[in-house]
């Protein structure tokens, strides 16, 4: 009898021990794994906006943040691009306007920006999970790019690109070659 009680708790304690290795290797899978897995691109949009196409697995956070700063890295603003709960599949294409004002006459350039993964605190940064320096291949890729963008606008937003044309030769001499 003693036997067979001893197997059926050896059995029983395979059992369980069995059922819960799965959980146990999940749950440290789940530790083990970064807070985010895939992509986010930025590009320059315009002088005052970058775009963002992103395509993100969130395994913790709130919040996906774009934060501006200057070339000196002084803090700009920040605009929040994603919020909800994790884990969830984020995906999307925006145009992302600095803080400061991304229309005339207030407009301020976009110098460097930084996507942080936040918790609902957005200075609580989790993991930074992509950044964007505009250089002055950017500035100059712009420049070109401007006068099409003309041609096919109509009347009311041609003013705005006309005055983006003339500022980019100021901010090419300030933007970096990197």
């Amino acid at each position: 009898m003693r036997t067979e009680r001893f197997k059926g708790a050896l059995l029983s304690g395979i059992v369980i021990a069995s059922l819960l290795a799965p959980m146990l290797a999940l749950a440290n899978m789940a530790e083990a794994q970064d807070p985010w897995t895939g992509t986010a691109v930025f590009d320059c949009e315009n002088l005052y906006a970058v775009s963002l196409d992103v395509n993100l697995w969130l395994g913790e956070g709130s919040k996906l943040v774009v934060k501006f700063h200057t070339y000196t890295n002084s803090y700009q603003g920040e605009n929040i691009v994603w919020s909800g709960t994790t884990p969830d599949n984020v995906s999307f294409l925006k145009t992302v306007p600095h803080p400061q004002g991304a229309s005339f006459p207030q407009a301020t350039p976009v110098e460097k920006v930084r996507l942080d993964l936040t918790t609902d605190n957005t200075e609580d940064v989790i993991s930074t999970i992509a950044s964007f320096t505009v250089t002055k291949v950017d500035l100059e890729i712009r420049f070109m790019q401007i006068p099409w963008d003309w041609i096919r606008s109509p009347p009311w937003k041609r003013v705005a690109l006309e005055i983006e044309f003339s500022k980019v030769p100021l901010y090419w001499a300030l933007a970096p070659s990197w």
